[in-house]
Formats: C-alpha cells, structure tokens, sequence
C-alpha cells in the first residue's frame, strides 16, 4: 500500500515538473507586466531666430497642441540700405505660421522672414535718388530727365542688366522693383526715325506651330489684337495697348493715353523650340549706329521667389540675328506676369551700335531652350510675347506684309 502511494507522488511530481511547475514553462521569479499609462506629451520649447534682427527673443514653452504667443515684431536696420520690412515667422518648411491657428505638437525654432531689398542705381544722378534701396515689390522715384547732349532725344532710362529694359515708371505691374537694376539714360539721335517689324505680320507666321497652356495652336491662331482676341481685321482698325482704367477695368488705350500703340497686334503661343520670326528688308542706304530694340511682354513665367512668375530669356536663350550675325542682349528677366489678365507692352533695347547693308537685310528672332513652363502642359520652351522690333536709323525700311486676308482663312 505504501509502495503505491508513493509512485503515486513521483508520478505527480513528473507531471508538473514537465508543466513548469504549474507557471505555464516561464521562470517563476518573472513579473507579470502590469497596465501603465500612456506617455505623456509635451511641453515643448518654442524658439525665434531673428535671423539678423536687433532683438533677441525669449523661449517660450507651450503645452501639447497649445499656442505659442505672437511676440513683438523685430526690426532690422542696414546703415547704408536703411530698415528692411519683416514678413513674419516661418517655420523649418518655409511655412508662414499663424499664432491664430498653428498648434505646437514639438520643439520648434520660428525664424524672422526679412523681404529682399535691391540696389538701384542711375548713372549721371545726383544726390539722393542716385542710388535707391528698395524692398521687393514697390516702387522707384524717378530722377528728374537728364538734359539731352545737343542732336540727341532723351529716350528713357535704360537697365543695363536686364535686357536693356526701359524702364516703366507708370504701369501698376512693370513698376514694380523684384531684382538690382542699373540704368543709364539712353539718348538717341534725333535724326533717326523710329521703324517697326511686326510680330503679327511676319511672312513667315502663317506656316508656324505654337503651344498653349492646354494644347496647340498654329498661324493665325497665334496671333491676337491687345484684347487678346485673334486677328481678323486689318489690325491698324484696333491699335492701341489694352490697360487698366482707374476703376481697375481693362479697356484699349485711346490716342490721348500716353501709352504708346503697339499697332494693335502681336504674337504669342511661341513655347516651342525652334519656333522663329524672320523678316527680309531693304534699307535704302548703309547704316551705322542703329538702335535696335525689341518690344515685348509676357504671358507664362517659370516659378520664381515665393510663387512669382519670371518669364526668364537670354541672347542664347531667344536669339537675335541680324544679317545672321548674333545680337548680344545679356539676360532678360521679365516679372510680374499675370496669368490671363493683360499684357503690357515695354521696348527693350538690344543694342545700341548695329549696322544695316545698303539693299538686303535680314533679322530673325529665334526660339532656342526647352525650359519647360510648369508641369502638365505642353508649354516646351520659355519665350515672350513679341510685339515688333524697332530699328532706330537715317536709313528707309522697306518690307513685305504678310497678307491679312490669308490670316483670316
């Protein structure tokens, strides 16, 4: 009876060695892990960088999804260039950020965002509007006009970094100041008369293909009057620029604005690598010092700083022929372009010494880039709207027109 009982125990005692002891096979000393809270969130420290301004911030610490405290604006003063104008605080995504709506969820630095001041500079100005110091986006004082040398005409005053742009003191858009400039007055000779190729009569227009926003367009489809309407008159009948009145309502421009005519049409759609205007001539005498200028505007532009459009050229960029020899023009940079609003006319002059042959002459604008315009378009090339080219000369300029009543068909 004994003898049972006790293999009795020993068998016990197997079966629950072979079971862990009953703690399921884990090590009896473990601990059962017990229910904790979650981990708590924040607070967190809010930093400023003034980014070059006078003031020095104190941290701010703001708790989870709480807000920080707007300080007080800093400032930021140049001896020379004078105060900058302060945009606001950005965060680490260039991401302007609102003390209204923004919460904090981690440590962040807030930095001062400072707008962009340009060097502005008129050779032969004296005195305090000689050199101007302007924030992104406004406006110049225009010098008085210098007096013109004996035989001359003061034209205007000419960057000589941009494209020889002749500058626009009136305009709400082209007045605007968005890179450094220097200009010089350009005189031109009284003598010389003012004698235009046209974009929209080109000979060569009628067989040309061009690229819109959304598609393509071809001939006469890439030619429009100041109302951005095609041509389908004669465009003497609708010359004039299309402007903003002082109720902010575009309309034509009437002989008594001071805007001058860019007889009524032009060109546009020209994205496409390889596209050209060419005109064949005939000057009745041989010229030297020919101003030659190209009149413009733009209707796309590549992004530029803080979503700005730039419809940015160069002479090897849109090239410029003259008897097949190149025009050296530099780089062009056209800003404020306004999407589908209006465009506004400005003359750029390429140069100021170029010479015309006695009898056959040729002058060609070519679009040479693939700098595409945006994405998810067919825009393949940057290029400007093209009004004419002006060649100021002693010389008389002859050439064909294409025929209007092709461009009608």
């Amino acid at each position: 009876m004994k003898k049972t009982v006790l293999l009795g125990v020993i068998l016990c005692s197997m079966m629950l060695a072979a079971c862990g002891g009953g703690n399921g096979g884990k090590d009896p000393t473990s601990k059962v892990p017990t229910s904790t809270s979650q981990t708590t969130k924040g607070p967190y420290t809010v930093k400023f960088d003034t980014n070059g301004g006078a003031e020095t911030i104190e941290d701010q610490i703001v708790q989870h999804n709480g807000y920080a405290t707007k300080p007080t604006d800093p400032t930021r003063n140049d001896p020379v260039k004078g105060a900058y104008q302060f945009l606001g605080w950005y965060d680490s995504d260039n991401a302007i950020w609102s003390f209204e709506l923004s919460k904090v969820t981690k440590n962040i630095t807030l930095s001062a965002k400072w707008n962009d001041k340009y060097t502005v500079t008129f050779s032969g100005v004296e005195g305090a509007l000689a050199t101007q110091y302007i924030n992104r986006g406004e406006t110049l004082t225009k010098p008085a006009d210098p007096i013109a040398p004996s035989g001359k005409t003061f034209y205007g005053w000419r960057a000589t970094n941009n494209g020889g742009q002749i500058w626009d003191f009136e305009d709400k858009q082209l007045k605007l100041v968005m890179q450094d400039l220097t200009f010089e007055p350009l005189f031109i000779d009284s003598s010389l008369q003012a004698q235009a190729l046209e974009g929209e009569l080109c000979p060569n227009i009628l067989t040309m293909k061009g690229a819109t926003y959304s598609g393509g367009s071809q001939g006469r489809g890439m030619t429009a009057r100041d109302s951005h309407s095609s041509i389908n008159e004669n465009p003497l009948k609708a010359s004039g620029n299309y402007i903003w009145d002082e109720n902010q309502e575009a309309r034509y421009a009437t002989d008594s604005d001071e805007y001058e005519k860019t007889f009524g049409g032009f060109v546009h759609n020209m994205h496409i690598q390889g596209n050209f205007l060419e005109w064949e001539f005939t000057a009745s005498e041989a010229a030297s010092n020919v101003v030659l200028a190209m009149r413009a505007c733009a209707e796309y532009g590549l992004d530029g700083q803080d979503g700005e459009l730039v419809c940015a050229i160069s002479d090897q960029k849109c090239k410029v022929y003259l008897n097949n020899e190149l025009v050296e023009y530099g780089n062009l940079n056209i800003h404020n372009v306004i999407f589908n609003k209006y465009f506004t006319f400005q003359d750029y002059v390429l140069n100021t010494n170029v010479s015309l042959k006695k009898g056959t002459n040729t002058l060609k604008f070519l679009v040479d880039n693939n700098d595409f315009v945006g994405s998810g378009n067919s825009l393949v090339a940057q290029a400007p709207v093209f009004d004419c080219f002006k060649l100021f000369t002693s010389s008389t300029i002859e050439w064909a027109d294409a025929d209007i009543s092709v461009m009608d068909k």
